[in-house]
């Protein structure tokens, strides 16, 4: 398995690592890399290096249908469900969502999405475990934390024979992702269940080239996910975008199984 993260680049796999400091944010830490057993970590950097952006504007996340301040081609989803996810909350405080999207491996299709929002505080490592074990049944206290970010934690159970990911909002209390990870099996997903349908994501609106990879991998993966209406969801942006291989099989790894995630972090407006 490998990760991705922007801003501040880091990628991890193979037991290597490699960090290009964004110019406008500090990158989270890395985690461990294994080979076939698959060591995975995340993190995230704020776009101003405070995770704080431009006040104003509203706290929904796309506009109406055709008005989505992106470029020309930019559709967001018209049936509102995308709409307002972000909660508004009072003076001095600010709110947050995180969009995971999942990929197939091979083809790049968009299997399903979901997002988690609330409003944003610190949640610390104990907190964030037990969020993630009540939803996902992974990051009891011996699992490895593989990363804490600005937004993102990252739990993972090494498969001897069963193990598993989990990974927990640092922003707000609340779960992201988990799934099983099976030394020659196949795990299933634990959280969520249930995924919205690619089709409410919208299309053509285009992640900033700044934003992209460098690795031809990731790259071609966060641009599949910037053909949505994702990158005009936030109002200064995406503050964080994290990348994750998932392999739910392991030891004799099966990539027609396989799935890139994408963890999608931005902010609403402060004090409204």
């Amino acid at each position: 398995m490998r990760w991705v993260l922007l801003l501040g680049l880091v990628f991890l796999g193979c037991g290597q690592t490699r960090e290009d400091a964004s110019s406008q944010g500090a990158g989270g830490t890395g985690g461990v890399a294994g080979d076939s057993m698959g060591g995975v970590a995340a993190g995230g950097a704020a776009a101003d290096g405070t995770g704080g952006v431009a006040t104003g504007g509203t706290g929904g996340l796309f506009g109406s249908g055709g008005d989505s301040g992106g470029p020309p081609g930019c559709v967001p989803s018209g049936d509102g469900e995308l709409r307002g996810v972000v909660p508004a909350c009072g003076e001095g405080c600010r709110g947050a969502a995180t969009f995971v999207v999942r990929l197939d491996y091979q083809t790049l299709e968009i299997i399903g999405w979901h997002f988690a929002a609330g409003t944003v505080r610190h949640v610390d490592e104990e907190t964030a475990r037990q969020t993630a074990v009540a939803a996902t049944g992974f990051g009891t206290e011996s699992d490895e934390l593989q990363l804490e970010s600005f937004d993102l934690y990252v739990f993972y159970r090494w498969p001897g024979d069963f193990g598993g990911i989990a990974m927990a909002s640092a922003l707000f209390d609340e779960p992201l992702f988990g799934g099983e990870i099976v030394w020659s099996g196949r795990g299933s997903i634990t959280y969520p269940l249930d995924w919205e349908p690619a089709a409410t994501l919208g299309m053509g609106c285009g992640f900033d080239e700044g934003m992209l990879p460098s690795d031809e991998a990731e790259r071609e993966v966060v641009e599949r996910v910037g053909e949505t209406a994702l990158p005009q969801a936030f109002l200064s942006g995406p503050q964080g975008i994290t990348v994750y291989e998932y392999t739910p099989t392991v030891g004799d790894t099966d990539y027609s199984v396989a799935e890139w995630l994408v963890f999608v972090t931005g902010y609403g407006p402060a004090g409204v």
